[in-house]
């Protein structure tokens, strides 16, 4: 087991990374849900690309607030695989790094998925500068970038998934020995 009571004073304890973990993960249990199931849909309509554009360019505090929202939640992520591996480390280094680096290539294609709601917010803003591109293909361009952010957002869950077996595997691991 762990030796907690002889530490040094100013050291990082496990308590402290348990309440860290604990802590990113109500933040993103809190904030996912207000981006993707409330503010993005309230913005995009994948039937209706004219439409999608003109409500991210009417409300672009609201858009650009999703995408605070996301990477709020990147971060929260990178901190709970720091937290993950400071709590499996004592037991199983090895483990550790597994559950962490599993976290933060999560963190990844989060990363990735949200350079699109970018790119949106791009094309939303340039569009009347641009020349030799039409308002539909502009409007496709960004009802494009939406759907691939989508999938990409899925796909992290998909691999989130694994990630939350690998850790719920390192921490029955953790306190089986």
């Amino acid at each position: 087991m762990v030796d907690t009571e002889n530490q040094k004073p100013g050291t990082l304890t496990i308590k402290h990374a348990a309440l860290t973990a604990g802590i990113a993960t109500l933040i993103m249990a809190l904030t996912v849900p207000i981006a993707e199931f409330r503010i993005l849909p309230l913005l995009i309509d994948f039937k209706n690309a004219a439409l999608t554009f003109s409500n991210i360019r009417q409300s672009p505090t609201l858009y650009s607030t999703a995408i605070l929202i996301q990477f709020t939640t990147i971060i929260c992520d990178l901190i709970l695989a720091w937290a993950i591996y400071y709590l499996i480390r004592p037991f199983s280094r090895k483990l550790a790094l597994l559950a962490a680096w599993a976290r933060m290539v999560y963190a990844g294609f989060n990363i990735a998925a949200v350079m699109n709601l970018i790119h949106v917010m791009a094309l939303v803003n340039l569009s009347d500068g641009l020349k030799g591109i039409t308002t539909s293909q502009v409007h496709d361009q960004v009802l494009i970038s939406l759907r691939t952010y989508n999938y990409e957002w899925r796909l992290g869950l998909l691999h989130g998934t694994v990630t939350l077996t690998c850790q719920f595997s390192a921490f029955t691991f953790q306190f089986s020995t």
